[in-house]
């Protein structure tokens, strides 16, 4: 039997999937690579057993999914790939029209939540963030995400950003956990032996990415034509971990996501038990 495992296709999930590289992908494993969004939706459908999510898209189905034990996407501050890019000054969008990715849900919401603290209420439209979009008289901002928003970090365009990990950081202290690694319920209590052998195999190829950091980055870099300083600060950026720091930030997160109407409830934050 394999199990149907999800993995981002930025290079922010490359060190966790290292150990996956180079025909090493265990038997009992099937990738399918797509962003956060994609993803999300394959595990709400059934279509994947385990994947990385978005931390708001957890929130939304904490019935139907566990929290893989210790693995997350987070930053402790800047995070170079969920930039907001704008013609403006933050204080001056609101009621100008701001395009978010369809690609991250997450990343969406903690934009909200930023705004709404500055008393910024823009209006956001869905789409597709391009270079061209933002490159738009009639667009006053952008979300960008991933890759795309990794070479908007290195470049210094007219256009301002802000750093959305950074404002979190900023704001309340705490890291900010961008994605989760999830098991569906269903599949955790029909194969709890297996659940518990891809978690095995997940930890490993993590701890042998963070000691090839270094590799990781020059690959990246060449492949994404970015400078090799900035993916070696972005990574440096990275945790990988979810440890009660996180998860701290990551209940602070939902309780503001309740406070503005987007959550319907408390959260809680329940695990898999190896």
């Amino acid at each position: 039997m394999k199990v149907r495992l999800g993995q981002i296709s930025y290079a922010n999930a490359l060190p966790v999937y290292w150990g996956f590289r180079d025909h090493k992908l265990p038997p009992f494993l099937e990738i399918t690579q797509a962003p956060p969004s994609i993803l999300n939706h394959l595990m709400a459908h059934d279509k994947l057993d385990i994947s990385p999510v978005s931390s708001i898209s957890y929130a939304t189905h904490f019935n139907d999914w566990f929290i893989i034990p210790g693995l997350s996407i987070a930053s402790r501050g800047r995070v170079m790939s969920v930039l907001l890019v704008r013609r403006l000054p933050l204080e001056q969008l609101s009621g100008k029209r701001v395009v978010v990715s369809e690609e991250s849900e997450t990343s969406v919401e903690l934009l909200r939540l930023c705004l709404q603290r500055k008393h910024v209420f823009p209006l956001i439209e869905r789409g597709t963030v391009t270079r061209s979009i933002l490159d738009d008289p009639d667009v006053s901002g952008g979300l960008v995400i991933g890759d795309l928003a990794l070479g908007l970090a290195g470049e210094n365009p007219v256009n301002q950003k802000t750093d959305l990990g950074l404002s979190w950081k900023e704001w309340t202290g705490k890291p900010f956990v961008f994605a989760l690694w999830a098991v569906r319920k269903q599949f955790a209590e029909k194969e709890p032996a297996l659940v518990s052998q891809v978690i095995a195999a997940l930890n490993t190829s993590r701890n042998e990415g963070l000691k090839a950091l270094p590799i990781i980055t020059a690959q990246a870099s060449r492949k994404l034509g970015i400078d090799r300083k900035v993916m070696e600060t972005y990574f440096r950026g990275l945790s990988y971990r979810l440890d009660p720091e996180h998860e701290d930030g990551l209940r602070l997160f939902f309780r503001l996501s309740q406070e503005r109407g987007h959550l319907k409830g408390p959260v809680p934050l329940e695990y898999f038990k190896i």
